[in-house]
């Protein structure tokens, strides 16, 4: 049986943004009604759709979208291969990144750094309202290392491509890392009673981030389709090596003899494939 899966790019990305959309206007209503401490069973229900807390949907959603984000990357990676294998460790590097930062959005390793360093330094709480979050002074120089490690590969990219991916960053670091920043001194001057106004700077954090992700997955979509990159999937079993011995040399090479013995272009057996549209 075979299955053919045809990705619509457009269509997707725009239900995607249709439907985080959604999720931050009720996720910023839902944060507006727990600041006047509903009763136990509304503020439960309520806590699930809340972009503060990171036990809700809208967190799901952000290891989703990074997830996407990771496996983009590793298929390519694997185009990367056919056509420019210098920077295949690159492609694969980021993908790990994403993977990573897909588990921390619902584990928050990050915060533990944080945590680990006021231990280790406790000085580190009298640099302002704005590092409240300390993680933040662990992310800074890791995203500047990681860019300098991946300099090379990002300028190896086509101009389109290099717009996209600085948008996405841009995007995404602005509300992943600067508007933290914000929130983190809208906190410690609330004393950490926040009102409407950290809600609302909260839901501009999540807005941007979920963009930026988005606008990186349908970048990724975009040179992948430009490429022609054809993505196909196989459940087949795994030929034993009694199997792959007993193949003609000449078929394993995509290839098959002629009646003179000459070698003669296999015609593809592949049928059906996704093309990025």
């Amino acid at each position: 049986m075979r299955l053919e899966l045809v990705v619509a790019r457009k269509g997707l990305v725009t239900a995607m943004a249709l439907s985080i959309g959604v999720m931050v206007i009720f996720g910023a209503v839902a944060d507006v009604i727990l600041m006047t401490y509903p009763g136990p069973t509304l503020q439960e229900t309520l806590h699930r759709l809340s972009l503060m807390r990171d036990d809700s949907i809208p967190t799901w959603v952000s290891s989703f979208l990074l997830l996407g984000c990771g496996v983009l990357l590793a298929v390519s990676a694997r185009a990367a291969a056919e056509s420019s294998p210098l920077y295949v460790k690159s492609w694969l590097l980021l993908a790990l990144v994403f993977l990573c930062l897909s588990i921390d959005e619902v584990a928050m390793v990050h915060e533990l750094t944080g945590i680990i360093l006021r231990k280790v330094d406790p000085s580190v709480r009298q640099l302002g309202s704005v590092f409240r979050y300390s993680w933040v002074l662990v992310a800074v120089p890791v995203l500047a290392v990681l860019g300098a490690v991946l300099l090379r590969w990002f300028l190896s990219l086509d101009p389109r491509t290099k717009i996209q991916f600085t948008l996405a960053g841009i995007l995404y670091l602005g509300g992943a890392v600067g508007m933290e920043m914000i929130n983190a001194g809208l906190e410690s001057a609330a004393d950490g009673h926040n009102g409407p106004l950290y809600a609302l700077s909260t839901a501009l954090e999540e807005t941007l981030e979920c963009v930026g992700l988005l606008t990186f997955i349908h970048a990724l979509m975009d040179r992948l389709s430009r490429i022609s990159a054809v993505v196909v999937c196989s459940f087949a079993p795994a030929r034993t090596k009694v199997e792959d011995r007993a193949i003609p040399m000449s078929t394993m090479l995509g290839q098959e003899a002629d009646g003179q013995g000459s070698l003669q272009p296999e015609r593809s057996r592949c049928c059906g494939h996704s093309p990025l549209v």
